[in-house]
């Protein structure tokens, strides 16, 4: 939280001389008044290997694996595109195998990005989470990586690339139709230098293809370097 990773974000029926007046009154920097001598902007080291760390807990009842991969880097606008695109494909479409497998076993999938680094050009964190029933662990792991594989493989249909980009274009509007949303949207797009996610995201949608979404999971769905944690029920 410091002055220099601030962008303040206005979205609504306001007058926007005063409200520029009112935000520099209280946000403008003073020429070095403020040094952030205490921010440690550590070096990022991607492994080379997987890992994997087992925890139970007595809070759960279910098994969580939790898979992390080092993800686009602030700049990508147009894999952060793929990357929603790849999600809901993987979460939502019929055609998904890893949605289908995992309805089977009673399983679920869930997946977010996570800035984990200060620096301009840390990569973001990749991070898919499966929730099982503990006997279903491996299943659940097995399933996962089959169905990445087939998506670095094979070509997604020509439906499911139109069901994508309609995805695109629906959540974008839904975005535009709400002020708290618009300045998330805003302020990430600023912070992550990637202003044409919000001025250019249908351009964008368009022009991505089945290679572009079989290039972008080889690229960073590497199963050989993936962080996993699994929380295991106490019991």
């Amino acid at each position: 939280y410091t002055p220099d990773n601030l962008y303040t974000v206005v979205v609504g029926d306001v007058d926007v001389d005063r409200t520029i007046n009112e935000i520099a009154k209280n946000f403008t920097l003073q020429p070095k008044s403020i040094e952030n001598q205490n921010q440690k902007k550590e070096i990022l080291t991607p492994i080379e290997k997987p890992t994997r760390t087992d925890i139970r807990t007595p809070k759960i009842n279910y098994t969580s694996v939790i898979m992390a991969f080092s993800g686009p880097k602030p700049q990508d606008s147009k894999d952060f595109l793929i990357a929603k695109m790849v999600d809901y494909y993987l979460s939502n479409c019929s055609t998904s195998d890893l949605k289908n497998n995992l309805e089977k076993i009673n399983g679920d999938f869930s997946s977010t990005f996570q800035k984990v680094g200060l620096q301009s050009y840390d990569p973001y964190a990749m991070v898919s989470v499966l929730g099982v029933n503990p006997s279903d662990e491996q299943k659940g792991i097995d399933i996962f990586y089959d169905a990445i594989q087939k998506l670095q493989q094979e070509p997604l249909s020509d439906e499911d690339m139109t069901a994508l980009k309609n995805f695109i274009r629906k959540d974008t509007e839904l975005i535009m139709c709400d002020s708290e949303s618009i300045c998330n949207m805003l302020g990430t797009c600023f912070l992550d230098n990637s202003m044409d996610l919000f001025v250019n995201y249908k351009g964008l949608a368009q022009s991505i293809t089945k290679e572009d979404i079989m290039n972008y999971a080889r690229k960073y769905y590497d199963l050989n370097k993936v962080s996993m944690v699994v929380v295991h029920p106490q019991n």
